[in-house]
């Protein structure tokens, strides 16, 4: 839902805020010592990846301030998400692409259907 909207804008690692920077340099090395591939920036997946994957290990990455962060650097992300996680209501947010990969995959995910 979120990869269908205006919020994820290509390439995704150019900011102003020197923290998100920071952020994004610390998922790649996070990524580079556990074998993973690098992040492209061109790709939005890779993006909702990086943002989750930073909130998921904030901690280990001594990145409390997550929050601030993402609203710092992509305020209209940060609106979004806190929106679905507070709501659970994604109206608005779903493409109706009867061939969209990403939108069939939450349809068969039964714990993604209350976001649709």
């Amino acid at each position: 839902m979120i990869l269908h909207s205006a919020i994820c804008v290509v390439p995704w690692n150019e900011s102003t805020v020197v923290s998100y920077m920071g952020v994004v340099a610390s998922m790649n090395e996070y990524r580079i010592r556990n074998e993973m591939v690098q992040y492209d920036f061109e790709s939005k997946t890779d993006f909702i990846k990086c943002v989750c994957g930073a909130y998921a290990h904030r901690h280990e990455l001594e990145l409390p301030e997550m929050d601030e962060i993402i609203r710092e650097a992509h305020p209209d992300l940060f609106i979004v998400l806190k929106q679905l996680v507070e709501t659970f209501d994604s109206e608005g947010f779903e493409c109706h692409d009867e061939n969209c990969k990403i939108c069939a995959y939450l349809w068969k995910n039964g714990r993604m259907r209350k976001l649709l």
